[in-house]
Formats: structure tokens, sequence, C-alpha cells
């Protein structure tokens, strides 16, 4: 990326921060048309247009079949990919993912108990049963489960983070399951009944006895495996 690029790419972004910033953008919002863009911003067409194809490659835009760029809908998936690529590139060790994890699950906790929908509780439920059926368990719908359980707090950079440190589990997908149950499958499956069932009864220290009993348990895989 050369300055002049670079120097209409922030600009940009910065056009796009304020715009959220003071409510006049927000996901899935239509971006105004090039050629407005370029005289709000003092550029050329030519450069913003290569400007939003760069937040495009990245990921914070999306372009429809007639051309219109929108800000992404599921805009808070995309920046945990962004986030995961950065702390792969810095290559954490796993337990320092994990006590990561730990900590924002557990600040979480009262926010959910107080604030969870009876949909959100029925998702919770269906993840458990997943994980139950499968033969090794099911670390995708261990993963849903997480990721409801923090987002139902309706703290957004909690969630955020949190996608993008199960993301950091496995840079290549979830673990295989064999080894993401190494041990007794059957302690996991009953912490993930524990943490539900605290949740769903409004048992703030209940859950949180769960959550530590949990990662406990992924911290002991991980020493087992020799995964850092």
């Amino acid at each position: 990326m050369n300055q002049f690029t670079e120097r209409h790419y922030q600009a940009l972004l910065r056009y796009l921060k304020e715009g959220v910033r003071n409510g006049t953008l927000h996901d899935g919002s239509k971006l105004p048309p090039e050629r407005e863009l370029a005289e709000h911003l003092s550029f050329s067409v030519p450069s913003v247009r290569e400007a939003m194809h760069l937040l495009t490659i990245l990921g914070l835009l999306t372009r429809d079949s007639d051309g219109t760029f929108r800000l992404r809908n599921d805009l808070s998936r995309s920046i945990a990919d962004i986030f995961t690529l950065v702390l792969l590139m810095d290559r954490h060790e796993y337990a320092d993912v994990l006590r990561l994890r730990r900590s924002i699950e557990l600040q979480s906790i009262p926010a959910v108990c107080a604030g969870i929908t009876e949909r959100e509780k029925q998702t919770l439920y269906l993840c458990l049963m997943k994980m139950i059926a499968a033969p090794y368990g099911d670390s995708k719908a261990d993963a849903e489960f997480h990721d409801v359980f923090v987002s139902a707090s309706r703290d957004k950079l909690a969630s955020i983070l949190n996608r993008t440190l199960v993301q950091l589990m496995d840079p290549k997908g979830y673990a295989p399951s064999s080894a993401y149950y190494y041990g007794d499958r059957d302690e996991f499956i009953q912490v993930h009944k524990k943490l539900y069932q605290a949740i769903a009864a409004n048992k703030p220290e209940a859950a949180a006895d769960a959550v530590n009993t949990h990662y406990d348990l992924l911290l002991q895989m991980i020493s087992h495996t020799g995964r850092r």
C-alpha cells in the first residue's frame, strides 16, 4: 500500500467511524455514491474507489450487485476475524487465551443471568443437546454455546473478543472433538449442563463455579496434549 493509498484508506475509515459514532451509519448502511464521498473527503473518485475496495477486502464493507457499498451486516464477526489474524501473528499461547476467555465469561455472568432471553436459553439447550449426542462431543456446538452465553450479556466488545479467542484455539477451524475432549468427556458435558442450569435459574455464583471448572478442565487438557 503506497502512502497515497494509505492516506485515502485512513480518511475513509475515519469517515466511517465518525458516521457510526454519530448514528448516521450502522450495520448494513448504504454508503454515499463515490463522487459524493470524493467531494466530502477532497479526493479523486478513483482514489475513493480504491480505498473502498481495500475496506471490502478487509471485510468491513460489502458491495451489492448494482455496485453500492455498504457496511457489513455482521460487522462484529468481520472485526473478530481481523483481530484473530493480528493475535495469531503474535503467536499467543493457548493458556493465555483460555485465561482471557475465563475472565470475559466470569465478568459476563451477572448481565447474562439478569437479561438472557427465552430464545437464547433454548439455543443454549440445543447446543448442549448436540454436544451430548455426538460420540466425542461437538466442539462447534461448544463454541456456539459460549458465543450465545457471552452475547447474552449485551456487551458487544466482550462478544467480539470471545469470538476472536475461540478462533485462536485452532487457527484452521475448531479442534477435532477427540482432542478437544481429552480425558473424561462426561466431565465437559456435566459442566456445560451445570452452566446452563445456573444461567436458566438465575444463579450467578453457580454459573461462576461452572465456568471456573470448565476452564480448569481445558487447561488440564492442554497440559496433557502438550499444546501451549
